[in-house]
């Protein structure tokens, strides 16, 4: 197999993992996966692919993005010294496929003498984070502190129930969201502060902090004090990343988008649609609505 082709087999394993996925499972998890050449277009807007890569691919499916990224890299002339692979995978039928990627990527890198490994954690990606079952699988405790040098990712775009368990495990993680794929936008943005310095303001911090602990009726603990500080310091650099990326990308929130939103949230709360939009409106409420769609 060239190395040219390694999306295009990808590709037709995206094909043939379409036919056997269950269409009411795959609409439940929001499971749309990359066609190879919209996998290769995003892989080109990489800047940097040189030096040592830790890639991580959050809810890859078959790896479309990922064979792409390896495509890309062992193409070029400047290849990068290494290449650490992460992909996660819940569903049996696509990380079957997964493997195989992962497994044909590493050969791929070593042929063309870069120095590679790969990783598949079959699990859910926001119940499987830091504070979860596995606290070190991004680095830490491992002997490596390098967090992630690159992420690539084609989040699940579903709706997710405020007394879910993902709703929990991203309020620990210092975001409220009804959506999988802002989540998993966030959770990426996080992996890659460990390797990117994102300044945030002190006096944000500490008016967040005293707000939260305020709330909690705890300004005079000290110990949980530190505690909200360093959550609330990780949930404003990942928004500032976020939002330089939206920026750089010129990414815009259409009204339907809003719309839906909006109406979601409405039902949430036991309420009439235009009833819930005339009262966030009141309250000033419809730009941090804007910024969390």
């Amino acid at each position: 197999m060239s190395q040219a082709a390694f999306a295009d087999t990808a590709e037709c394993y995206r094909v043939d993992a379409v036919l056997k996925l269950d269409p009411g499972r795959r609409s439940d998890l929001g499971q749309y996966m990359t066609p190879a050449p919209i996998a290769r277009f995003m892989v080109s807007l990489f800047a940097d692919v040189s030096g040592d890569i830790r890639l991580l691919d959050p809810g890859a499916g078959v790896g479309s993005l990922t064979a792409a990224f390896v495509e890309r890299i062992c193409a070029g002339t400047a290849k990068p010294r290494s290449l650490s692979l992460l992909a996660y995978e819940i569903e049996p039928v696509l990380s079957a496929y997964l493997r195989n990627t992962l497994d044909e990527a590493v050969g791929q890198c070593r042929l063309t003498q870069i120095k590679a490994s790969s990783a598949l954690h079959e699990e859910d990606f926001i119940l499987g984070h830091s504070w979860g079952a596995q606290p070190d699988i991004f680095g830490r405790g491992n002997g490596d502190d390098s967090g992630f040098s690159h992420v690539i990712l084609n989040p699940p775009y579903k709706k997710i129930n405020s007394a879910s368990a993902h709703r929990a495990a991203l309020r620990k993680a210092g975001i409220e969201t009804s959506n999988l794929y802002t989540a998993f936008m966030f959770l990426a943005a996080q992996r890659l502060l460990e390797t990117v310095d994102v300044p945030v303001p002190d006096g944000i911090v500490e008016a967040e902090v005293h707000s939260h602990l305020e709330g909690e009726n705890r300004l005079e603990d000290d110990e949980h004090r530190a505690e909200v500080d360093e959550s609330t310091r990780k949930a404003l650099k990942a928004q500032f990343l976020l939002d330089a990326i939206a920026e750089k990308l010129e990414v815009k929130v259409e009204q339907p988008e809003l719309i839906e939103y909006l109406i979601m949230s409405a039902q949430q709360y036991g309420m009439d649609p235009n009833q819930f939009a005339q009262a966030i409106d009141q309250q000033g409420q419809i730009p941090s609505m804007v910024q969390e769609v």
